[in-house]
C-alpha cells in the first residue's frame, strides 16, 4: 500500500462517519478520508454537491487576465449570451488569461516554440491581444467588418477589445436584420481563429479577403436561419 495515501482510499466501504446516499464508491472513500478534517459543526450527513464545494480550492485568475475583475453577474451574462461555440471557448481562454499565444508558449516550452514573434506579421510578439485582434492583418479584417456591420466609427482596435472585455456592445447599422452585436462580433472572431490555425498547421496564408468572405458567408447563414425561425422580426 502506498505510504503517500491514507488507508481509507483503499477500503471498499468507509467505516465510521455517515455516508451521504448519493455518493459513489470513490466519493464514499474520499468522504471517509476527509470527514475527520471537517470542523465539528459540519460533521453531519452532506450531499455530494456540498462535499465538492468544501474540497474544491478557490481559483484565482492571473492578475493580467482581462476578466479578473468581472462580477458573477457578468460571467453569467457571458454564458447566457448567444455566441458561436468556438468563439465562446476562445473568449473564455482570453478572458481568463489562458490563451496559448506564442509569447506564452515561448516562456513555457522554448524548445518547441523558438520565438515569441507572430507567425503572420512576423514583426510583433504574439500576445493574446495580438493573436486575436492587434496583428496588422487581423486588425484590417476587424476594421472592414466593423465598418460594414456597426453604426459607430472604428477609431482603433480598442473598439473591438473593449467590447469583449467590458461585455458591452456597439449598435448595429440601422436596418440590419435582427442579429445581436455579440453574435456578429463572435462570428468575426471565429473566422479569425479558423484562418489563424489553418496558417499555423496547414501553411495556408492568412488572407484578409478570404477571411472577410468567410465572415460574410457566416453572417448571411445566421440571417437565413433567423429568417426561418423568426420571420416576423425581419
Amino acid at each position: 500500500m502506498s505510504p503517500d495515501l491514507p488507508d481509507c482510499a483503499f477500503v471498499p466501504r468507509p467505516p465510521g462517519p455517515p455516508v451521504p446516499p448519493t455518493l459513489s464508491w470513490l466519493g464514499a472513500s474520499l468522504w471517509a478520508c476527509f470527514f475527520p478534517l471537517f470542523p465539528a459543526p459540519l460533521r453531519q450527513p452532506l450531499q455530494s454537491r456540498a462535499i465538492r464545494r468544501l474540497l474544491t480550492p478557490r481559483y484565482a485568475l492571473p492578475s493580467h487576465a482581462p476578466g479578473v475583475e468581472w462580477s458573477a453577474a457578468k460571467w453569467e451574462s457571458f454564458w447566457r449570451t448567444s455566441l458561436p461555440h468556438s468563439s465562446r471557448t476562445v473568449l473564455f481562454r482570453f478572458l481568463t488569461g489562458k490563451l496559448t499565444s506564442r509569447s506564452l508558449l515561448f516562456r513555457i516550452v522554448p524548445t518547441l516554440v523558438s520565438s515569441p514573434k507572430c507567425s503572420i506579421c512576423r514583426y510583433h510578439d504574439e500576445s493574446s491581444v495580438h493573436l486575436l485582434f492587434a496583428c496588422p492583418f487581423k486588425m484590417r479584417v476587424w476594421r472592414l467588418a466593423w465598418q460594414r456591420h456597426f453604426a459607430t466609427p472604428f477609431d482603433s482596435i480598442q473598439n473591438v477589445v473593449s467590447s469583449f472585455t467590458s461585455w458591452s456592445w456597439p449598435p448595429l447599422r440601422p436596418g440590419t436584420p435582427s442579429l445581436s452585436a455579440p453574435l456578429v462580433l463572435g462570428t468575426i472572431l471565429a473566422a479569425h481563429w479558423s484562418a489563424h490555425w489553418r496558417h499555423v498547421y496547414d501553411d495556408i496564408p492568412f488572407s484578409v479577403s478570404n477571411v472577410l468572405i468567410s465572415v460574410n458567408k457566416s453572417i448571411q447563414l445566421l440571417r437565413d436561419e433567423s429568417r426561418l425561425l423568426y420571420p416576423a422580426t425581419l
